[in-house]
C-alpha cells in the first residue's frame, strides 16, 4: 500500500512497447534495476507496462539496443494532476475575468428591435431613435423611455401609440399605427376589369354601372364609371366604388425537370466555435473546410438570472456533402409542376375550393428534359380593380 502511494506521488507512465525482441528488452530493464509492473502482453510483439517517470529516460538505451519502440499511453500521478490543476486555475481565473467583463457590458444597450409596424419601415423608426440618442452601446441609465416615446410620436404622425421597454441588453420599441381609411375619396377613377369573363352580378356603391349580368367583358373594360350625376342633375367626377363578379377562366403554367439534384452526406464533419459579442462575430477555425457542405448551429446564450448578456457561443458543424442526380418519373415531375401552377394562381387570388372546372394539359419540353403543365380553372370572382383617371 505504501509503495503504491509513493508511486502515485512521484508519478508513473503507462507505456506500450512494440518490437520483435520486446521480451528480452524488458528482461534487460529488470536486470538494470528499472522496475516495471502491471505488465500485460497484447500480442507477440506488443506489451503494455507501467514504470516511474524518472526511469523512462534510463530505459531508452536498452530499447535502442533491442530495436523496441515505446509510446506513452497515459500519465498518472500527483505531478500530472498538479499540472492539470494549474492549467485549470488559469482557465477559472480567465472565466471569472470574462464574467466580470460580461457583467459590465450588460449595463449597456446592445440590441434594438422594432415591433408592431406595418406601413412605416422599421429602418425609419430605428434611424429616428438613433437621432434621439438611442444607439448601440448606450448605458441603460442614460435611457429615458418616456422622452423617447414622446419624440417618436412627434416624429411619425401615423403612429397612434409607442412604448419603449428594456429587456436585458435589448431595447424593444413597440408601436401601433393609426388605421387608414380603405380608400382616398380625392382620387377620381373607374373600376375596370382585371380579367375577361361573363358578368354574373354587379354591386354599385358609388358611380355609374357600365355592364350588367350576362355581358361579356375583356380586360381593361370599364365596369363602373366614376362619373355620375347628383340629385340636381349635375355631372360629377369621383371615385367609383363597388364590385363586379364574373365567371372567368384563369390560366397558369409551370415546369419541372425530369432530373432531380439532391445532397448526400459523405460522413466527414468539422466543427467551428464562434463567439458573438454584440454585433461582432469572431470565428475560431476555418469557415469553409469543404468544397460543398451544409451547416448546423448550436447556440448558447449567456445569462445572469433573467438578463441576457450580449455574448453568445455558437458551435457550427460542417457536414461535407456530395451532389448527385437521379431520374424523376414523368408523372412525378408533372405532379410537382401542377402544384407549382396552383401556387401561382393562389398567390394571385384564386381560391382552389371555389373552382367549378379544372383543365390540365401536360406537354414535354425535350430541350430542357422537363415537363410543362398548363392549368386552366373556371370560377366566379370579383374582377374589378380601381383605375385612377
Amino acid at each position: 500500500m505504501t509503495g503504491s502511494v509513493w508511486t502515485w506521488l512521484i508519478g508513473y507512465l503507462v507505456v506500450r512497447f512494440k518490437g520483435l525482441e520486446v521480451e528480452r528488452a524488458l528482461n534487460a530493464a529488470a536486470q538494470a534495476g528499472i522496475p516495471l509492473w502491471a505488465v500485460e502482453r497484447l500480442t507477440t510483439d506488443i506489451v503494455i507496462a507501467r514504470l516511474a517517470v524518472r526511469d523512462f529516460r534510463k530505459l531508452r538505451p536498452i530499447l535502442r539496443r533491442y530495436r523496441v519502440r515505446a509510446a506513452i499511453f497515459e500519465r498518472e500521478g500527483f505531478p500530472f494532476v498538479l499540472s492539470g490543476l494549474s492549467r485549470r486555475l488559469f482557465f477559472i481565473g480567465g472565466l471569472i475575468l470574462a464574467c466580470l467583463i460580461i457583467l459590465y457590458l450588460s449595463s449597456f444597450v446592445w440590441f434594438i428591435e422594432v415591433t408592431g409596424n406595418a406601413e412605416i419601415p422599421a429602418e425609419d423608426i430605428l434611424n429616428a431613435a438613433v437621432s434621439f440618442g438611442l444607439v448601440s452601446g448606450l448605458p441603460k441609465r442614460a435611457l429615458n423611455p418616456s422622452d423617447l416615446e414622446a419624440a417618436l410620436l412627434g416624429c411619425f404622425p401615423d403612429l397612434a401609440w409607442a412604448r419603449v421597454r428594456v429587456t436585458g441588453t435589448k431595447v424593444v420599441i413597440e408601436v401601433v399605427e393609426r388605421q387608414r381609411e380603405e380608400y382616398d375619396p380625392n382620387r377620381h377613377g373607374d373600376i375596370v376589369a382585371r380579367y375577361g369573363g361573363v358578368v354574373t352580378d354587379v354591386f354599385v356603391a358609388r358611380g355609374t354601372p357600365q355592364v350588367r349580368a350576362g355581358d361579356e367583358v375583356q380586360p381593361g373594360d370599364v365596369l363602373i364609371s366614376g362619373t355620375y350625376y347628383d340629385r340636381g342633375g349635375r355631372r360629377q367626377e369621383g371615385r367609383a366604388q363597388g364590385a363586379v363578379w364574373a365567371q372567368v377562366w384563369r390560366e397558369s403554367f409551370a415546369e419541372a425537370s425530369l432530373h432531380e439534384s439532391y445532397q448526400v452526406d459523405t460522413g466527414r464533419t468539422r466543427k467551428q466555435l464562434r463567439i458573438r459579442l454584440g454585433k461582432y462575430l469572431v470565428p475560431l477555425g476555418p469557415s469553409k473546410p469543404f468544397q460543398a457542405y451544409r451547416t448546423q448551429d448550436r447556440l448558447w446564450q449567456l445569462k445572469l438570472g433573467k438578463i441576457s448578456l450580449p455574448v453568445q457561443f455558437v458551435q457550427r458543424t460542417f457536414f461535407e456533402v456530395e451532389h448527385e442526380t437521379r431520374f424523376l418519373h414523368r408523372s412525378a415531375a408533372a405532379e410537382r409542376a401542377l402544384e407549382e401552377a396552383w401556387r401561382k394562381l393562389e398567390a394571385d387570388g384564386v381560391d382552389r375550393s371555389k373552382t367549378s372546372q379544372v383543365q390540365v394539359a401536360t406537354v414535354d419540353v425535350p430541350d430542357a428534359e422537363a415537363v410543362r403543365v398548363i392549368l386552366r380553372v373556371y370560377l366566379e370572382q370579383n374582377i374589378g380593380e380601381f383605375q385612377e383617371h
